[in-house]
C-alpha cells in the first residue's frame, strides 16, 4: 500500500490552486472523498462521511469564487 499522504497537497496549496482558477473545490473535495474511500476501510479515521454535503458545499465555494472573477472582470 502507498502512503496515502506522499501526493496529497496541503490545505495551504489546495485553496491557493482553487483561489488562483487552477483547481475547484468539487475538485479538490472529490479527491479528498476518493482518498478517504480508497485507504478509510485499513485505516478507520472516519465514522460518518458527509459526501454530498461536502460537495454541495464546495459547489458553492466555487459559484462564489466565479462570481468574484466575473466581477473583477467586467470592472477591470
Amino acid at each position: 500500500m502507498t502512503d496515502p499522504r506522499s501526493a496529497t497537497p496541503t490545505a495551504s496549496a489546495i485553496a491557493a490552486a482553487v483561489r488562483a482558477g487552477d483547481s475547484t473545490a468539487v475538485a479538490e473535495v472529490t479527491a479528498a472523498l476518493g482518498r478517504i474511500a480508497e485507504h478509510d476501510a485499513a485505516i478507520g479515521a472516519f465514522q460518518l462521511v458527509r459526501a454530498e454535503k461536502a460537495l454541495a458545499e464546495a459547489a458553492i465555494v466555487d459559484a462564489r469564487g466565479q462570481c468574484r472573477h466575473e466581477c473583477r472582470a467586467a470592472v477591470g
